[in-house]
């Protein structure tokens, strides 16, 4: 691709951003359309905000298919808002009751990009608790919580007590109650 043309696509999408905030939606549509079916480096930005509006109807019929094919899309290819699909993908399957393929979304985030999700942890650890998504591995899952340990100040409460060997811990379900309420106390002293 040329540089002229880089720069066209640039000053498109630039373009279809700024129509898209004035509530500009059909030259919003026809800019990152362009740009969509293109090898421009904002092909998948572009085809975020073609899923926003699919999935809002802003200037065409509301089209949840379209909009899930286009954010499965930018969730996995290189975009500035690859978490951004994430999250909306995982919030679809939760309300389709797909809640194990909800938390591998969520689970995708937090490996990949956790600070996108403020308290993703216990989101996780949450969902894993009520039956709404599995580790599926032993050794991921102690390895989350083992993190959550490590993560958080009061943690080193429980580390002193375990040496001392006034706190005994039997097994990974154990472990994983007194992580969680340890990640609770730390992050409501955070607030």
């Amino acid at each position: 691709m040329s540089a002229k043309l880089k720069d066209e696509y640039g000053r498109l999408y630039k373009t279809g951003v700024r129509a898209y905030e004035i509530n500009n939606y059909i030259t919003s549509y026809n800019c990152f359309s362009s740009i969509a079916s293109s090898d421009s480096k904002f092909k998948y930005n572009a085809k975020f905000y073609l899923a926003k509006q699919y999935e809002n109807g802003l200037g065409m019929s509301k089209s949840c298919s379209d909009a899930f094919d286009l954010y499965s899309e930018v969730s996995n290819n290189i975009s500035k808002f690859k978490y951004d699909a994430k999250i909306w993908l995982a919030s679809y399957f939760d309300s389709k009751k797909d809640h194990q393929k909800a938390f591998e979304f969520y689970l995708d985030i937090y490996y990949g990009k956790p600070q996108n999700i403020r308290g993703i942890e216990l989101l996780l650890a949450e969902r894993v608790e009520k039956g709404l998504g599995d580790f599926k591995d032993d050794e991921k899952a102690f390895n989350f919580y083992s993190y959550l340990y490590k993560a958080a100040v009061h943690f080193k409460a429980l580390e002193a007590l375990m040496e001392a060997g006034a706190l005994i811990i039997h097994d990974l379900n154990e472990f994983i109650q007194y992580i969680k309420i340890l990640t609770l106390f730390s992050i409501l002293s955070w607030l």
